[in-house]
């Protein structure tokens, strides 16, 4: 059998490695990134600031003077203008830049290497700059912080120029073509792929490390069983005999009373059927137990063997037990509701583990349920699967644990009492045999549901 509990475990463990290690990889490169354009932003600033010095120079060498460009009216025409705008063309051109202008020491523009901007007039963006301008106003050149402006990266140097008596003449502004950024953006562009790609590969790493984390709970879970099951059958090899010998006798008795009281009194037989029937269960229930138990296994002809497998309907089955639990679940105020198809589903089932596994696990349900609580038995043919039938036995009761519900069908594992701990145990191996499955579901305070899906045999 295949038993399958709910057990999310393993899938939170994965799942929180996981988005642990994408933090941490996708934070390093975020990090990566950001060393990075520091990097290139110096290195652009630095290189703005070596042209701006640069033009300076030769600028302040030539000692070219402007008259305040809202006092003459032929301002442009100056040859003094005219000389200084094709040399600003000449180093923007150069030297890659989106522009390069000419300031007073107020920021009124004197210059504009693209002539977009009215000389005369305050740079438009000029208070953005109002820091960087000031310091060159003193002497020293500054450049902008790397920022972006209308969904466009800017960086900007101002560069005083100086006159060979030591003067301020003007200040230069550079601004940095979008071409300087072009690297880091491609750099971006880079990273995002390797975050994408990495991010489906950790993925890909957290789905096997989860059917991994699966297997091996499996496989421990599967030897801690066996161990059990090896107690298991230990103690049932030392009682099956003690049980099996004084059984037989109070079978043959019950058979010898029979046939006495088939002639005196027939209206007695029923308790005597009833005597041999209990004295059969038990006697299945003794050689469940040494299925665990593989040197006391008793060695029952082939067609004995093939005899206590039978085609067997399941609806039979259920309204078999249907007096015996009506009756058990009045004694503790429960109600017990059965929906049962009319539909005739037939599985090929050992009858007494059967009826045994299905009482015992109503029997759980009935005893977990509250007074007044109610108790749903179902049986159907499965909507996905139509070659198999499910026999679903659900309660509202107090429900398991994640822990308890991991060791239900452990041998001696019990939240009752006076419970064995085999009551399960017994059902899912029953159930293993006729190769079914047996699902269970259960939350604290919600209740419990068991789910049994055995193959349907063709009539």
């Amino acid at each position: 059998m295949q038993t399958r509990l709910i057990y999310r475990m393993p899938g939170y463990l994965t799942i929180g490695l996981f988005i642990a290690t994408l933090v941490v990889f996708n934070g390093g490169s975020w990090v990566f990134l950001q060393l990075v354009r520091e990097s290139k932003e110096r290195d652009l600033g630095q290189r703005l600031l070596a042209i701006g010095t640069t033009a300076s120079v030769v600028i302040g060498n030539e000692n070219l003077t402007l008259p305040e460009a809202t006092v003459i009216e032929n301002y442009k025409e100056l040859p003094t203008y005219q000389y200084l705008l094709r040399l600003l063309r000449a180093i923007r051109v150069k030297n890659d830049l989106l522009n390069i202008i000419v300031l007073d020491a107020q920021g009124r523009v004197l210059a504009d290497a693209r002539q977009k901007l009215a000389v005369g007039k305050a740079h438009p963006t000029i208070e953005i700059d109002e820091v960087e301008l000031r310091q060159a106003k003193h002497g020293e050149p500054a450049t902008t912080p790397y920022y972006h402006l209308q969904e466009m990266p800017h960086k900007r140097a101002y560069v005083p120029v100086i006159a060979p008596d030591g003067t301020l003449l003007y200040i230069l502004r550079l601004e940095a073509s979008r071409d300087y950024f072009a690297e880091l953006d491609l750099l971006k562009r880079y990273v995002y792929w390797i975050d994408g790609i990495g991010s489906l590969l950790l993925g890909f790493i957290a789905l096997i490390f989860h059917r991994i984390v699966r297997r091996l709970i499996r496989a421990e879970e599967t030897v801690s069983r066996t161990e059990r099951l090896q107690a298991l059958g230990t103690m049932a090899a030392s009682l099956a005999h003690e049980i099996r010998n004084p059984l037989g006798i109070i079978r043959a008795s019950a058979e010898e009373v029979k046939t006495e009281l088939m002639k005196s009194d027939p209206e007695s037989l029923s308790l005597l059927d009833d005597i041999i029937a209990e004295c059969d269960r038990i006697n299945h229930e003794i050689t469940l137990f040494l299925q665990w138990a593989p040197s006391a296994r008793p060695t029952l002809p082939s067609h004995r063997k093939e005899a206590e497998v039978q085609v067997t309907s399941l609806v039979d089955s259920i309204r078999e037990l249907e007096k015996t639990i009506l009756n058990i679940a009045e004694r503790r105020g429960v109600n017990v509701e059965f929906e049962l198809t009319d539909e005739e589903l037939k599985t090929k089932i050992e009858p007494i583990g059967l009826r045994q596994a299905l009482l015992n696990l109503i029997m759980n349900a009935i005893e977990a349920s509250e007074k007044g609580g109610v108790v749903r038995v179902r049986v159907m043919r499965n909507r996905k699967k139509t070659d198999r039938a499910n026999i679903e036995i659900i309660d509202y009761g107090v429900g398991m644990t994640r822990r308890q519900l991991r060791r239900a069908l452990d041998p001696f594992f019990t939240t009752k009492p006076k419970g064995t701990g085999l009551g399960l145990t017994i059902a899912s191996h029953t159930i293993e045999l006729a190769g079914g499955i047996m699902d269970i579901s259960s939350q604290p305070g919600k209740g419990t549901r068991v789910t049994i899906s055995l193959p349907l045999h063709p009539d």
